[in-house]
């Protein structure tokens, strides 16, 4: 046992130093995106002092499971910048509405939510304030669509009474979708297989299984965005016989706010069971987590020239 653990040990770090452990053997996803941002327009783009400008986001729900849109007062997690130093965004023109909800939402804390397909619109009246000098005044005001999403995976892992049971060739995995992947992958045991345990006393003791959390890196510019993952709601578990939950896993010391491209990796250890009866059994490990994802809308330029 003590070579086997060993050997554990060292592909367990060979994978962290690579820095990955994604693939997509088995795994069943349905696309990379949840909220997509549709169009944003900002007119004109060329104003005198004393003007206004007219703003608007619309996005909609292109995942398959629902998404909370967080729009913050006055749309101003979407609108992250309009420049209040030459812009003053007014309240009594502001409006948002969904497929389903016509009303506006007040408050620090307003948000809607998008069932799959839903489309949200955003509006807002810009009133140029403040004196402009001679060379006028430039504001590049920035969008992005934050929201609230979860994403789950499950993998088999097959668990032997002994060597000579024949067990079963074929073990599933699958993810859903969203722009946060989670892939799980469990380390190779006694079998040399990396699904399949002995349970019997010259078998395996432990089943490491490794969770990694991916931002995808987007070919498309438009599809960027940021993660913010909460880590206090991850959550895994297992049919029976394993028995799984998140204080056997151990987290990272790592930043849970990812950009493209980056990832972390969550290691469980698992007991393989001694007391089923069955000559195979297949269990089911079920990990999901929450996060916001923050996509970036880019951003447009409105030039504020003097009346002079």
């Amino acid at each position: 046992m003590q070579s086997n653990t060993t050997v554990l040990t060292l592909l367990f770090l060979t994978v962290l130093a690579s820095g990955c452990i994604h693939s997509n053997e088995g795994t069943v996803t349905e696309g990379p995106e949840s909220v997509d941002i549709q169009s944003i327009q900002v007119t004109p783009s060329e104003i005198y002092e004393g003007q206004n400008v007219r703003s608007s986001l619309t996005a909609y729900n292109a995942g398959n499971i629902e998404a909370d849109v967080i729009l913050g007062k006055n749309g101003e997690k979407m609108l992250t910048d309009y420049c209040p130093d030459i812009f003053e965004n007014k309240e009594e023109r502001f409006s948002a509405a969904t497929s389903r909800v016509a009303e506006t939402r007040k408050g620090e804390e307003a948000s809607y939510n998008l069932k799959p397909g839903d489309k949200i619109s955003v509006r807002w009246f810009l009133q140029q304030q403040g004196n402009v000098p001679l060379i006028g005044k430039r504001c590049q005001m920035s969008f992005s669509v934050p929201f609230n999403y979860s994403v789950e995976a499950y993998r088999q892992v097959q668990i032997k009474q002994d060597r000579s049971v024949e067990g079963s060739p074929n073990l599933q995995s699958e993810s859903s979708s969203g722009p946060l992947t989670l892939t799980m992958e469990t380390l190779p045991g006694s079998t040399g297989r990396p699904d399949t345990y002995i349970a019997e006393e010259t078998g395996d003791e432990r089943i490491q299984l490794l969770v990694q959390l991916i931002n995808e890196k987007p070919q498309e510019e438009y599809r960027k965005g940021v993660v913010e993952i909460d880590r206090e709601s991850f959550s895994i578990r297992a049919t029976d016989p394993l028995d799984v939950d998140r204080s056997d896993c151990e987290f990272p010391d790592a930043d849970f706010r990812m950009y493209q491209g980056k990832s972390v990796v969550i290691q469980c250890d698992i007991q393989v069971p001694q007391n089923f009866e069955e000559p195979s059994v297949l269990s089911d490990i079920t990990a999901g987590i929450d996060y916001k994802y923050i996509k970036d809308g880019g951003t447009r330029t409105v030039e504020v020239k003097t009346r002079g």
